[in-house]
């Protein structure tokens, strides 16, 4: 899973398409988590969480 901003979306969903051979899952990170979940790429706070 990666955790990651409005800005990185598009590279997370890239990044597991190219390492795992899979359609990405896109997911909303849960509120409880918003606060201290920050984006895998940059510093910003993680919005979604992309896996497969």
């Amino acid at each position: 899973m990666i955790y990651c901003c409005d800005d990185h979306v598009d590279m997370a969903l890239d990044t597991v398409v190219v390492e795992e051979e899979t359609y990405p899952t896109l997911n909303s990170v849960p509120s409880e988590l918003k606060l201290s979940t920050t984006c895998e790429y940059c510093q910003n706070m993680a919005v979604y969480i992309v896996g497969n």
